[in-house]
């Protein structure tokens, strides 16, 4: 009995018969893409130290913030004693996110390997929108909870030393217009 494949139903340089695929094949869709996208940015490292990087940067210079006012001196500016002084952290977050958007978008063109995701995205816009959709859910899952965490954690330091704020205060901003109920 002989196993016949591809390589064995040639005979004499002609086709035994039609050769049949045994890889099925589906149709692309942007679905698929943002599963292919999700793929690379988990499996690569430098993406999550990055975002790693602006969640501690947000964090810490909060707390360096709140620290730096906890008393009320004359010699403080009042743009320190504002309700949003403690989120300066996001100016370096800004640098770190973007460079994370050029990682996540140049990072298959420096190994060559966005030949093969052309080749089994032909068209570029799926491919495009879903690198959009993986970076811009992850970034701004992981930097809201790292903006509130920071929000939270800088007033809570305040709080010892004198009155601090709170997310449902009317001059905090963005959440005094989010919340109307509270």
């Amino acid at each position: 009995m002989s196993v016949r494949t591809p390589a064995t139903e040639m005979v004499a340089g002609q086709a035994a018969g039609p050769v049949r695929s045994e890889v099925a094949s589906e149709p692309v869709s942007v679905p698929r893409a943002v599963a292919s996208e999700w793929i690379k940015f988990r499996t690569f490292r430098s993406s999550w130290a990055i975002l790693a990087a602006a969640v501690v940067a947000v964090i810490s210079i909060g707390l360096i913030v709140a620290c730096d006012t906890r008393h009320v001196t004359p010699s403080i500016d009042p743009e320190d004693l504002a309700q949003s002084s403690t989120m300066q952290g996001f100016l370096l977050a800004q640098l770190l996110i973007g460079s994370l958007g050029v990682l996540v978008v140049s990072s298959e063109d420096s190994t060559g390997m966005i030949r093969s995701t052309f080749a089994a995205v032909p068209r570029r816009l799926p491919t495009v929108w879903a690198k959009a959709l993986v970076f811009v859910t992850v970034v701004g899952v992981t930097m809201t909870v790292a903006v509130v965490v920071a929000f939270l954690s800088s007033q809570g330091l305040l709080s010892h030393y004198r009155t601090g704020y709170s997310l449902t205060d009317s001059g905090v901003p963005g959440w005094s217009s989010a919340l109307p109920c509270i």
